[in-house]
């Protein structure tokens, strides 16, 4: 195309919004609120996203070992549970970060209600993150089967729902 046709073709569009500038108010306004309503859009799902992708990372499992298992027995099922693909991370909650745990969560303002109760009463635990959450069942069932996990807990409920709530989004 000729500078001379590109600059009419400018020229003439110029001019012609100045000549109906009722029809392109209305063109532009209209343009610029589906330009909001899309980056409004764009910006609620890209936080949901984030966010589910947060809570799943802080999703786990916690398994409780025996009362009474020593030290060594304590490392050797750390040790197993290293072994299983689909962990990410491991921490140990002894009996008596169990204890202080439920002090904060539990009697926050009655603290001195709990008191009286020895350490022995928690068992101490694992909690584990897992790299797939949709491996949860999985990695339940062979936690299950090292020798001193007595009980395996996590959140089920939440779990589904938010691999149901993942599936959605990422099939739109």
């Amino acid at each position: 195309m000729k500078y001379n046709v590109f600059t009419y073709l400018v020229g003439e569009g110029f001019s012609n919004i100045f000549k109906n500038k009722k029809q392109a108010f209305t063109s532009f306004g209209t343009m610029c609120l589906i330009m909001i309503f899309f980056g409004f859009c764009f910006i609620i799902v890209g936080n949901f996203n984030h966010f589910i992708k947060q809570v799943e990372s802080q999703q786990g499992i916690q398994a409780f070992i025996k009362k009474d298992a020593t030290e060594e027995e304590i490392e050797e099922v750390k040790r197993q549970i290293n072994e299983i693909a689909e962990i990410n991370t491991i921490d140990f909650v002894s009996q008596e970060q169990a204890l202080e745990s439920v002090k904060q969560r539990v009697f926050r303002d009655r603290a001195d209600l709990i008191s009286g109760y020895d350490v022995s009463i928690f068992k101490p635990s694992y909690k584990i993150t897992l790299t797939d959450i949709t491996k949860t069942v999985e990695v339940k069932e062979k936690l299950l089967q090292i020798e001193n996990i007595v009980k395996v807990t996590n959140t089920d409920d939440v779990i589904e729902v938010l691999i149901k709530i993942a599936r959605r989004n990422k099939n739109r």
